[in-house]
């Protein structure tokens, strides 16, 4: 936390997973508010993590008493926003209109709960189902809260999972952001990964491809790289959010294994985020 106030962040988030923050004593809880308090470092966000679909404590009612408890949490530690998933993939067997309907059925509990705690609820575009904008935007408008938004994750432009299509259905209901930059794999990758994400057989993209092609694209790995340094449009998404209104935090998403070293990059992101807002009118 030194490092990171000693930079010039404002703000920090917390990530709960896999560390089961809501179980936590509440002398503990205490502890890392004060600690927060002494680096002068505001609690913006708890990011937990939840899968309606495919429930990680064992039953859909058992997700949504999770996700109340991320909310009692949030209020205990002072954090106006709780980061949710709705669902990292679609399960075998169920349909999209069937995934959106429980997703919508979960939400609106918690978006009812959220409110009688003045705790907002930022559903991120995350996963292989809520980071398709059209399920997200569906899910968010059916849910109809004014305690349920969006925590916007951007891709590159262009990218199947075009995020700017969030920001122009849902700019008015966006929470919160995670800002990240990567890279795109080859053009002559991206073809045969999407095909093998739709179900295609090996020996298909084989026949196709060859060998060595389909080998190559299957292996490769997103590239993390500093904010500005990758694909994503971060100029055109804090834009977007400016003119839809967009009050809230600009969040650097930290660059994780093998990245680096985190203060490096922190200061680096930092600096790019100050330059970038400045350059587009709004207040850092």
């Amino acid at each position: 936390m030194r490092s990171i106030s000693n930079i010039g962040y404002r703000g920090i988030e917390i990530v709960a997973q896999p560390w089961p923050l809501a179980e936590m004593p509440h002398n503990e809880i205490k502890s890392i508010v004060d600690l927060l308090s002494s680096y002068n470092l505001q609690l913006v966000c708890i990011s937990p993590v939840f899968d309606f679909l495919n429930p990680q404590t064992g039953s859909f009612e058992k997700e949504i008493e999770l996700l109340k408890k991320y909310v009692d949490l949030a209020v205990e530690m002072g954090a106006p926003i709780l980061r949710v998933f709705g669902t990292m993939r679609l399960p075998e067997g169920l349909t999209r209109e069937e995934g959106i309907e429980i997703e919508v059925r979960a939400l609106k509990e918690g978006a009812r709960y959220a409110e009688d705690a003045d705790i907002k609820l930022a559903l991120e575009n995350h996963g292989r189902f809520d980071a398709v904008p059209e399920n997200l935007i569906e899910i968010v408008t059916r849910v109809n809260s004014d305690y349920l938004g969006v925590c916007l994750h951007p891709r590159p432009r262009g990218h199947e999972e075009d995020t700017l299509k969030i920001v122009d259905a849902l700019g008015e209901k966006i929470f919160h952001t995670h800002l990240m930059d990567w890279k795109l794999p080859p053009m002559e990758y991206r073809e045969i990964i999407r095909l093998k994400r739709i179900g295609k057989s090996m020996e298909s993209l084989v026949e196709k491809y060859g060998k060595d092609l389909v080998e190559k694209a299957l292996a490769w790995k997103p590239e993390v790289v500093a904010l500005g340094e990758g694909e994503v449009d971060l100029r055109t998404h804090i834009e977007k959010l400016r003119d839809k209104g967009y009050r809230g935090w600009y969040n650097f998403e930290g660059m994780g294994g093998g990245a680096g070293i985190p203060e490096y990059y922190a200061k680096r992101a930092f600096d790019y985020i100050k330059k970038l807002l400045m350059e587009l009118g709004i207040e850092g």
